[in-house]
């Protein structure tokens, strides 16, 4: 399945808890043909945050690209589809 195929993905990098959980996103991300950069690069169109983040660096990029969490990951695959 190429769902994410089209779409290239910045991780936000923390030292917390939830890296493990973000590893295992960013698995699911390339498994479905998604692209991952743990620096922000042009073709970033998507932010992958923690599901907790409260990091206004990152929100300022909300008018430009589409920030999501491991939820919508998790959604979209269960969906079949982005939403």
């Amino acid at each position: 399945m190429s769902m994410f195929l089209d779409c290239t993905f910045y991780v936000q990098q923390c030292d917390c808890t939830c890296s493990e959980q973000l590893s295992i996103t960013e698995l699911d991300i390339r498994m479905h043909g998604g692209l991952v950069k743990n620096v922000m690069a042009d073709d970033v169109t998507h932010i992958l945050v923690h599901n907790d983040c409260q990091c206004d660096t990152l929100k300022n990029y909300a008018d430009k690209l589409k920030l999501v969490n491991s939820n919508w990951i998790e959604e979209c695959i269960r969906r079949g589809e982005k939403f």
